[in-house]
C-alpha cells in the first residue's frame, strides 16, 4: 500500500513538473510571440515612414517640373502650314481674344510632335513671365478662336489655349474629371500645381494633389 502511495506520490510531482514546463514552455513562448509582434509594428512603420518619404520625393519633383513649366502655354487646334511663322500667329491670336501682343514677351515657341497622326501637332508658348502668360489664358477663356482666323489655312478647328501641364499633372486631371463628374464635381480645374474640385460654385473647394485624394471624393 505505500508503495502504491509513494509512486502515485511521485507521479503527482512528475505530472506537476511536466505542467510547471509547460507553463514555463507557453511563458517563452508568449514572450517570444510579443517580441515578434513588436519588431513587426516596427518594420511596418519603418515601412510606412519610408512610403511617405518616397510620396515626399514624388510629390517634390512633380512640383518642380510643373514650376519649369509657369511661364508656358499649350496651343492645340492650329493647323500646321508650311513655312509658318508662329510668332505672327500669336500675333493673330493675340488680335482675336483682345490681348496686348509684345513679341519681346514671348521667349520660345515651337511645335511638338502629336501623338496621333490626325491631329495637329501643339505648339508650346514660354512666356518671359508669368504674369503675361496668365493674362493670355485669361483673354482666351472669353473668346474663341478658330485655326483657319489665325493660320489662313483652311482647318476651322477651334483653337485651345491651355496651361502647359506635365504628363503626370495631365492624367491626374484627367482622372479627377472622369471621377469626380459622376460624384457631382461639376468645375474641376488646375491652378498653381494643385487640382480644385467644386460641386457648386460657392463651395469651398477640394485640393487634390495625388491619386489619393481623388478616391478621397464623395
Amino acid at each position: 500500500m505505500n508503495e502504491t502511495i509513494e509512486g502515485l506520490k511521485k507521479s503527482v510531482d512528475f505530472m506537476s513538473t511536466q505542467y510547471d514546463c509547460v507553463l514555463e514552455q507557453l511563458g517563452d513562448l508568449k514572450t517570444e510571440k510579443e517580441e515578434q509582434r513588436k519588431e513587426l509594428e516596427k518594420l511596418k512603420k519603418a515601412v510606412e515612414e519610408r512610403d511617405n518619404i518616397i510620396i515626399n520625393l514624388q510629390d517634390r519633383a512633380r512640383e518642380t517640373e510643373q514650376y519649369a513649366r509657369n511661364r508656358n502655354i499649350e496651343i492645340s487646334g492650329l493647323e500646321m502650314e508650311k513655312g509658318e511663322d508662329l510668332k505672327e500667329i500669336m500675333k493673330n491670336i493675340a488680335q482675336k481674344i483682345k490681348v496686348n501682343y509684345n513679341e519681346d514677351d514671348i521667349d520660345i515657341i515651337h511645335r511638338i510632335p502629336s501623338r496621333r497622326g490626325n491631329e495637329h501637332p501643339k505648339v508650346i508658348a514660354q512666356f518671359t513671365t508669368r504674369k503675361v502668360r496668365n493674362q493670355w489664358l485669361k483673354c482666351k477663356k472669353n473668346s474663341v478662336v478658330k485655326s483657319d482666323e489665325v493660320t489662313g489655312g483652311e482647318s476651322d478647328t477651334i483653337v485651345y489655349l491651355n496651361t502647359h501641364l506635365t504628363p503626370e499633372w495631365k492624367h491626374l486631371l484627367w482622372t479627377a474629371k472622369q471621377y469626380g463628374k459622376p460624384k457631382g464635381y461639376k468645375i474641376i480645374w488646375f491652378q498653381d500645381s494643385k487640382i480644385y474640385a467644386k460641386k457648386d460654385m460657392n463651395d469651398r473647394p477640394k485640393i487634390i494633389t495625388s491619386e489619393r485624394d481623388i478616391e478621397k471624393m464623395i
